[in-house]
This record gives structure tokens, sequence and C-alpha cells, in this order.
């Protein structure tokens, strides 16, 4: 989603692990922020169109390793599901220590300005 501010959020619910042709793609952007969806919490799941908390730390820790996102951006977690395995609390303090905020019904998410040229947005079906 790109801001009139100039500004880039990943908004990457229902996505399970991204495929390498779209991490290749994300090289390309400069992320301001992240919202990811983190369905699976502390539970494995045979379905690959969500993903938990091991998945949500390697995405930011990847898009940081990338060049995609900086450091301080904020990340938040959301789609948080009772079939997660964690209550609120207990998911936040797991995420905090990643950098990662836990999500909430009635959140705010904000991204720090930046008045850059991204390239143009692209759709692509996986």
């Amino acid at each position: 989603i790109h801001g009139t501010d100039g500004s880039c959020l990943l908004y990457a619910s229902d996505t399970g692990w991204y495929p390498e042709k779209i991490w290749k793609l994300l090289q390309e952007y400069r992320l301001d922020g992240v919202v990811v969806e983190c369905t699976n919490g502390i539970n494995h799941s045979d379905y690959a169109g969500h993903m938990g908390i091991p998945e949500v730390i390697s995405m930011r820790k990847r898009l940081i390793q990338q060049g995609s996102l900086r450091a301080d951006a904020p990340v938040a977690a959301t789609h948080i599901s009772h079939l997660g395995g964690l209550l609120h609390h207990e998911l936040e303090e797991l995420l905090a220590s990643e950098g990662i905020t836990t999500g909430y019904d009635g959140m705010r998410f904000s991204v720090k300005e930046r008045h850059v040229n991204q390239p143009e947005l692209k759709t692509i079906i996986v």
C-alpha cells in the first residue's frame, strides 16, 4: 500500500510463507511498515496459507536483511486466532522481544513519512 506521502506499507494477510519470486520482488521496495498475519501462533499447521510466530519473526528478519525494511520500522502481527495456542498477552511477550507489535481490534498503525520514489505497484498471482 502506497501512501500519498510516499510511504509504503506491506499488508500480508492469509499469505503463508512467500515463494522466492515474491521475496525478489520485495527487494525493489523500501517498506516503512509491515502488517502480517500470525494465525497459527505457536501451533503448527499443514495449511500453507497461514503463518505462525516462527514465520512472522523470520519474515521481519529477512525483510531487514535484504534491505526492504528498516530495523526500526513498525511491524504488527494480526489475524490472531484463539486457535493459535496463546492468550493475547502471551503473544505480546513473545513478539515484543523480536520487535513486533501484537495487533488488536481498533489498533492504529502509523509509519514514518518518507518521500522517496518507489517502483510502480505490481500485481503478482502466486
